[in-house]
């Protein structure tokens, strides 16, 4: 497959590290054909780097940069208008997280890939998180047993007060951090569409976004998923721990452990009715196994935005939809509206 022609909108924070650093270290996949931002400095920084067209707006970007994908690296108040431009100009689109400031709006974007026949995909780049990655791995191993509950922690300690903290613009760590961490829960979970129980809390943002964020996701047949992403937590500790019929897991970005038995190797059990001999509660021996993770060198350093961008490379390709499909990031934003609808 020829090099990817692409552009980006949007050169801030997101639009300059994740997306345009990472596309120019894979100019064997891809080719930055154009740029566009309101700033001057940072339209020639691009320049300099690349080699590339660049645009103050995005109108001017769709109507001269030849680019057959468009990279929307603006404010998430931008993604729905840019994104159906971009689809009506006839570009493949991927979308920054989180995909819109409405799950509406999100389908309205995603009627319109379908519509335009195009791909749609949203940057959900800790999907190839080492630790996620090998804890999908275990789940599905089955060594856990049934999957009961799930918890997903993401907290620090630590005061915000960029834009990203203010709900005009879409703030908020549900908004931020929850598309990573849903994205997650979703795939782990196996269900799209669970029930949200949530609360949202303003806690030490100087903004009025949420900082304290908590979220429930529960549906009959399904592990419940406990969702945590506060700023507010001065003690902090594993972000990962899941609970199964026949073992457990838990541990963080660069290590993880589980532990786990044969179900087979217990004798078979009854109720009994009758008082326990010398009032004792009942015991017995379980023969635990323990596996761990840790981490390598590669994986801890490789850059999560380079690995999207390859793995999106290869799948199309190989005449693949992204790997990351509107569908799902539908699903992401559909928990989010109703974290926010059902906040007690």
């Amino acid at each position: 497959m020829q090099r990817i022609k692409i552009a980006i909108a949007g050169l801030g924070r997101t639009g300059w590290r994740n997306h345009f650093m990472s596309l120019s270290k894979l100019e064997d996949r891809y080719e930055i054909r154009g740029v566009c931002d309101a700033m001057e400095l940072r339209r020639k920084e691009a320049e300099q780097a690349v080699g590339c067209s660049s645009y103050e707006s995005f109108e001017e970007m769709l109507k001269h940069c030849d680019a057959d994908w468009v990279v929307i690296a603006t404010p998430q108040t931008f993604h729905r208008e840019q994104c159906l431009a971009a689809l009506q100009a006839g570009k493949h689109v991927v979308c920054e997280k989180p995909m819109a400031m409405s799950y509406c709006d999100a389908q309205e974007m995603a009627a319109a890939a379908r519509t335009a026949q195009r791909h749609l995909t949203v940057f959900h780049n800790l999907h190839y998180a080492s630790d996620f990655q090998k804890v999908r791995e275990v789940l599905q191993s089955g060594k856990l047993g049934r999957i009961l509950l799930i918890k997903i922690y993401r907290n620090g300690f630590g005061r915000r007060w960029d834009w990203q903290t203010l709900k005009k613009f879409g703030g908020g760590n549900l908004a931020n951090t929850g598309p990573h961490v849903l994205d997650h829960a979703l795939c782990l979970m196996g269900a799209e569409e669970p029930n949200v129980i949530a609360r949202l809390e303003t806690a030490i943002t100087l903004g009025d976004a949420d900082d304290h964020t908590k979220l429930l996701l529960h549906l009959p047949g399904y592990p419940l998923v406990d969702l945590e992403l506060s700023s507010a937590d001065a003690i902090g500790g594993e972000r990962w721990k899941i609970c199964g019929t026949a073992g457990g897991l838990t541990g963080g970005d660069a290590q993880l452990r589980w532990r786990y038995f044969d179900p087979a190797s217990l004798p078979e059990r009854t109720v009994v009715e009758t008082p326990s001999p010398e009032r004792a509660y009942d015991k017995e021996t379980i023969d635990w196994r323990e596996e761990s993770w840790m981490a390598t060198p590669d994986e801890q350093n490789r850059s999560l935005p380079v690995a999207y961008y390859t793995d999106l490379h290869g799948a199309l390709s190989r005449g693949e939809a992204p790997p990351i499909t509107a569908t799902h990031a539908l699903s992401v934003m559909r928990v989010i509206e109703m974290a926010h609808a059902n906040s007690v």
